[in-house]
């Protein structure tokens, strides 16, 4: 069985399509103050952190991951499927093009209370595609925002369940959930949009 690992950043990084798709991976990203930045320039690439198969990833701030890819396949931070799990601590900042978190299927989860924010998308999306649910989102502090015109915050086309105790919501649209479970329990939801 594997045994939990950190890793520390000592100074920034740049990458491409970092994959965790060991179910027994408990990784933990220190930040340690330091920004991420995504450089794909390959067409097929599916996001900067792709973590699947049972794999757990754990992002610790304070620091910054962010992605200018415009490429629509590619510019996600962050990619989870296939039962694996990422969280992220308050004091991140996660900045991206595209999409912060794409949660794709199969129980799935994602926990947050870092700082999400979108420039053209959706801070946090699903899959609607007929058997990619059971995904479960938890927002607890921080913030997810779009600043996309018209645009959501949150989508949640699949079945699952998303959960919502502390943090912002932001955008012209807070959350578009077509699926699944809404709570909420705490926090600030912030339309701007057009009433």
């Amino acid at each position: 069985e594997t045994q939990p690992v950190t890793i520390v950043l000592l100074n920034n990084a740049s990458a491409s399509e970092l994959k965790l798709s060991d179910a027994n991976a408990q990784i933990t990203l220190d930040l340690g103050g330091f920004t991420v930045t995504d450089n794909a320039t390959d067409e097929s690439a599916r996001g900067l952190f792709q973590v699947t198969n049972g794999a757990s990833l754990k992002v610790a701030g304070p620091g910054k991951i962010e992605s200018t890819v415009t490429n629509a396949k590619s510019n996600h931070c962050f990619r989870i499927e296939s039962g694996a799990s990422v969280d992220i601590d308050a004091n991140v900042t996660v900045s991206t093009y595209g999409v912060c978190v794409f949660i794709r299927n199969l129980n799935s989860t994602l926990t947050t209370a870092g700082d999400l924010t979108s420039q053209t998308n959706f801070a946090i999306s699903g899959n609607g595609t007929q058997g990619l649910g059971g995904t479960t989102v938890t927002i607890s502090g921080g913030s997810v925002t779009t600043e996309k015109d018209e645009g959501f915050a949150i989508y949640q086309p699949q079945s699952g369940t998303l959960n919502i105790s502390g943090g912002a919501i932001s955008g012209d649209n807070c959350i578009g959930i077509k699926s699944g479970t809404l709570n909420i329990t705490g926090g600030t939801l912030n339309a701007t949009g057009a009433y």
